[in-house]
């Protein structure tokens, strides 16, 4: 396995019998050695290097570079070894970058760009090394060093920093305490706005009640009946009150008119002398 963007080098056991090594990738051929001098082909041109031995050296490897290669190793034209190589090109994993929470306990998280690491190592003040599959971790000291480490198969990266959480640390009691009043604030404004939303349909409903009651005399007026009449049935003329014969008609008796009184004119009295 290599790392991109380095150099990969293949080994092979040293034979004291050659003159002409060759290096192929599927088949075709990409350098070759012959009497000290190297010759490489096509996209490998100028990136791969033979040594005496048959080490293949290639420069500024890239993901397409992976895949099988082979060498081929001849004395007088005749092949006298022969071996096949994998070749797996991956990227190198960053500088990680270490963030914490004072929380109880403090916790750290390990951020990496790339995907392909394989395993995280933490070191918090003068403890061992621990490995985990995890980019987080967990811890009851509040002070100190600690270091994150990632690897995979072609290279590694750590990063070391200091952190304080003296004083700084959230209780969990706490915590649960604020989120509970939170919640509690939040319900009563629920209450209070349904409360006041129902109120204010109560009055509304009152007000229509007051209008329907106050009505003009056409709207209050009775709705006439309907009768229903079969085929055939005459309809019936609707029964009117009795009227009072002319004859038996009696006038109101009349009042008598008032009398006036007449002014008395006073009685003369005649005096005779003897």
């Amino acid at each position: 396995k290599g790392k991109a963007g380095s150099s990969v080098f293949f080994s092979i056991e040293e034979t004291s019998k050659k003159d002409e090594i060759r290096w192929l990738k599927k088949e075709q051929l990409i350098a070759k050695w012959n009497s000290n001098k190297v010759t490489s082909y096509g996209i490998y041109k100028n990136r791969c290097h033979i040594f005496e031995n048959g080490t293949l050296q290639l420069d500024k490897a890239q993901e397409g570079d992976g895949g099988n290669y082979t060498v081929e190793i001849y004395w007088n034209g005749k092949p006298m070894h022969t071996g096949t190589y994998k070749l797996d090109v991956l990227e190198g994993v960053s500088k990680p970058n270490i963030t914490w929470q004072c929380l109880t306990p403090v916790k750290f998280e390990c951020k990496v760009n790339e995907k392909n690491y394989e395993k995280f190592s933490w070191k918090i003040n003068d403890n061992r090394w621990e490995k985990t599959d995890e980019n987080s971790k967990t811890t009851s000291e509040t002070f100190g060093e600690v270091t994150c480490k990632v690897k995979n198969a072609v290279s590694e990266e750590d990063t070391t920093i200091k952190f304080d959480c003296r004083g700084l640390q959230l209780d969990l009691y706490m915590i649960a305490s604020i989120a509970g009043g939170g919640l509690l604030l939040l319900i009563s404004i629920i209450l209070l706005i349904y409360c006041c939303r129902r109120h204010r349909q109560k009055k509304r409903d009152q007000s229509e009640e007051a209008e329907l009651q106050v009505q003009s005399p056409e709207e209050s007026a009775p709705v006439p009946q309907r009768r229903t009449v079969s085929v055939g049935e005459p309809p019936r003329q609707p029964k009117r009150p009795p009227q009072p014969h002319p004859r038996s008609h009696k006038s109101a008796p009349r009042q008598p008119a008032p009398r006036r009184e007449r002014k008395k004119s006073p009685k003369q009295v005649y005096t005779e002398d003897f």
